[in-house]
């Protein structure tokens, strides 16, 4: 699995297998934050997550059905521990939409510095019509600062 360290407390990636949370494990992740639907994913991957001796918490995001309250859920998550953690579903794409998001919100950054920062974890969502229409209605009221950082 790859995965992007983009703070000394954050990583985001695809789906980690139990090799990946082992690796992640001794480089201090504690916490790992699941944003795939709950058809998508079984009891085993919370097993999997607390046999390797860290944290689940998944918060649902649907595509097809975005909402500030998975964003709310995961700044939320962010202030009730202290991390460090992996942000992951089944590509990487949602959760790395979902930080930049958490970022933008934090930063005010403006939709294209918010673009920039999701390219910038590997994923491009220039064909995903639901992902930027989300994007663009989360940064619509920020006093647009351009340095995704």
């Amino acid at each position: 699995m790859k995965t992007f360290q983009l703070t000394n407390k954050v990583h985001v990636g695809a789906q980690p297998d139990h090799r990946d949370l082992a690796v992640l494990k001794e480089q201090g992740v504690r916490t790992v934050i699941d944003f795939r639907m709950p058809a998508e994913t079984g009891d085993t991957n919370r097993e999997v997550v607390m046999a390797a001796g860290m944290q689940y918490v998944n918060i649902a995001v649907d595509k097809h059905a975005l909402s500030t309250l998975s964003l709310d859920q995961l700044q939320n998550q962010l202030q009730q521990d202290s991390g460090p953690y992996l942000l992951h579903c089944a590509s990487g794409a949602r959760a790395s939409v979902m930080w930049a998001l958490h970022q933008a919100r934090e930063h005010e950054w403006s939709y294209l510095a918010t673009l920039q920062a999701i390219q910038t974890m590997g994923t491009d969502v220039s064909q995903s019509p639901e992902f930027l229409s989300f994007i663009r209605d989360v940064t619509a009221n920020h006093k647009h600062s351009n340095s995704a950082q």
